[in-house]
């Protein structure tokens, strides 16, 4: 019997966490944890403890200080968007339950598969993305280990999603693609990834993303296309930004095959931030049917036609001459006398070559100057850029 309430008494303080105490340590005199019933030592506070001042917390306040374990619970039967999104708007604890770590998809590179092959992953990680994308909701987050992932078919993602490799060195996540990505989702995040052909795709015609009526922000990757024919990323009727992105062509001129570094057609809306446009067939940027393009600190170069191409009431604006146009064949910029120039720079020294069909200028544009004149074709303005182009 005796032994039998000592080990009620163990069990008692092990749940109650009444095992534990602060002692100091003798040789830096700092706080440690130790366990007088398994002499464990430690640093942090015991997990029990700090449950237990949880729960303490909550019943004191209520649904504001739920703990997390209950509410990792409730928030798993909610889809990401828009019901988890929603709970993270009643307070700060809600909110950090519902963008929990628990929740991220994790996809291992082919670089694991042997060493993964025989063992039971824990939930929420896949061995692939065949295996992943029958699983994702709208709103999920994919997380990618360094490494490379193969997408013979590319993939269709109709719903807003979040893409994330290493934002520090996009090169250390590479998607091998064979298809294209086709993105209608109405909202997106891709980051640190590098977006490529196989060698073994050459003389294909794909694009690597293809955005229709469809939104993104992509941060701190590489779109490179060589080994294919086709545009680097093509826009219809979608709103992309882009910071710190590197887009590459094949650089062969083919005949009939109209390959930019970016294609936009049907109102779509474009900024971009200290990203590089190289190495096009065509131009680097190619702009029609009433789209906008916003550029600020970014290079267009070595492109075999114009670095921007515009046609039918569009407009450029941004920070223009604060980029870079670095040998591109047929020139700078070349715009029909429907588009439109808002330039937000401050300039003294030329910049660039302007071309308006097959007239030449040659210098710099300046606001004080050119304000609402009509020069070459172009119409130089300091109005808003929305109320320019509606």
């Amino acid at each position: 019997r005796e032994k039998m309430k000592l080990k009620a008494d163990k069990k008692r303080r092990k749940v109650t966490g009444k095992n534990w105490s602060v002692q100091l340590d003798g040789e830096t005199q700092k706080p440690f944890w130790q366990n007088f019933d398994t002499g464990e030592s430690i640093w942090e506070k015991p997990t029990i403890i700090v449950e237990l001042e949880a729960e303490a917390l909550a019943r004191l306040n209520k649904w504001n200080a739920l703990t997390m374990k209950p509410l990792l619970c409730i928030m798993k039967y909610l889809a990401p968007l828009p019901d988890r999104m929603n709970c993270s708007a009643v307070c700060k604890q809600w909110s950090r339950a519902a963008k929990h770590i628990s929740f991220v998809l994790h996809v291992y590179p082919i670089e694991m598969g042997a060493a993964i092959e025989h063992v039971k992953l824990d939930i929420n990680h896949f061995r692939n993305f065949e295996k992943v994308m029958p699983t994702v909701l709208p709103g999920d987050t994919i997380e990618l280990g360094d490494g490379h992932y193969w997408l013979n078919d590319g993939l269709d993602i109709n719903f807003p999603l979040r893409i994330v490799g290493d934002e520090r060195d996009p090169t250390n996540v590479v998607l091998e693609l064979s298809g294209s990505i086709k993105w209608k989702g109405k909202g997106g995040w891709i980051e640190g990834v590098t977006l490529r052909r196989p060698r073994v795709s050459s003389d294909d015609k794909s694009l690597i993303c293809h955005f229709e009526n469809g939104s993104c922000t992509i941060v701190h990757s590489i779109m490179n296309n060589m080994g294919s024919m086709g545009t680097v990323l093509k826009c219809y009727h979608s709103s992309v930004k882009m910071l710190n992105v590197t887009l590459k062509g094949e650089g062969k001129k083919t005949s009939g095959i109209s390959s930019n570094g970016i294609d936009m057609d049907g109102g779509s809306k474009l900024q971009l931030t200290q990203c590089r446009i190289n190495n096009n067939s065509c131009s680097g940027i190619r702009v029609s049917n009433k789209s906008s393009v916003n550029i600020d600190e970014c290079m267009l170069k070595r492109n075999s036609m114009f670095g921007i191409e515009m046609t039918e009431h569009c407009l450029l604006s941004g920070k223009i001459a604060d980029s870079s146009f670095v040998e591109n064949e047929s020139g700078d910029i070349m715009m029909d006398d429907t588009c439109k120039i808002v330039d937000y720079s401050d300039i003294q020294t030329p910049c660039f070559d302007a071309r308006a069909g097959v007239n030449v200028a040659s210098g710099f544009l300046h606001k004080k100057k050119f304000k609402n004149q009509k020069h070459l074709g172009f119409h130089y303005l300091q109005e808003n850029p929305e109320e320019v182009g509606s």
